[in-house]
């Protein structure tokens, strides 16, 4: 399959992920991620970190582009995710 599930419930805690109690993550894998149940969608970043009981979400995209580009691909991914965001919500 192209997608990796991992649970983290370690004890130090820290950062924008500091207050969840389960964490799970999948990985976008030969474009076969299948996005949480939680919205339909045919888009897929490359990683997406959930807690279910906390009902929130990170979702990763991985981008390399040139240093005089960072605000235009910053710019380009929001936008792409913009809706998924939305629908999340």
């Amino acid at each position: 399959m192209g997608e990796g599930l991992a649970r983290y419930t370690g004890t130090q805690k820290s950062g924008v992920l500091q207050s969840l109690k389960i964490l799970e993550m999948r990985v976008d894998l030969e474009k076969r991620l299948i996005f949480p149940t939680v919205v339909q969608t045919a888009i897929r970043p490359d990683i997406v970190l959930w807690a279910p009981q906390d009902k929130k979400y990170v979702l990763i995209e991985l981008t390399v582009p040139w240093e005089e580009r960072c605000d235009k691909a910053y710019e380009r991914n929001s936008a792409k995710y913009n809706q998924l965001t939305e629908d999340c919500r």
